[in-house]
């Protein structure tokens, strides 16, 4: 890289492509296999049919207030967040934050127990 004028940047095809390889190296380095085994159920859980989904009516916080919401879930794991038309807070509409709110509850750093 070299500096013309003081104003501009020239930049060769070698040093870009050099930079755009240690990029690449540097994202892939992240990638693996995960910590933790994944294992199947032992035994069903009652009333789960594999395949169909289930739907609950749950709340999630958002700056201290509660929007209604219903969880459908897959097999045990959330999969989507909308809005409960039942519950006067939401009114059947969710927003930008709520419909994200669903992978918190993959984190498994979270509490498994209410505080």
């Amino acid at each position: 890289m070299t500096l013309r004028n003081h104003t501009k940047f020239e930049l060769d095809r070698r040093r870009a492509l050099t930079l755009l390889a240690g990029g690449m190296a540097f994202a892939l380095s992240s990638c693996g296999p995960p910590h933790e085994e994944i294992v199947p159920y032992v035994t069903m859980p009652e009333g789960m049919t594999p395949g169909l989904p289930q739907i609950y009516a749950t709340a999630v916080a958002l700056s201290g207030y509660a929007h209604g919401v219903l969880a459908t879930s897959h097999e045990g794991r959330p999969t989507r967040l909308d809005g409960n038309p039942r519950h006067p807070a939401s009114l059947g509409a969710t927003d930008v934050f709520s419909e994200a709110d669903v992978l918190s509850l993959y984190d498994p750093d979270r509490s498994r127990t209410v505080l």
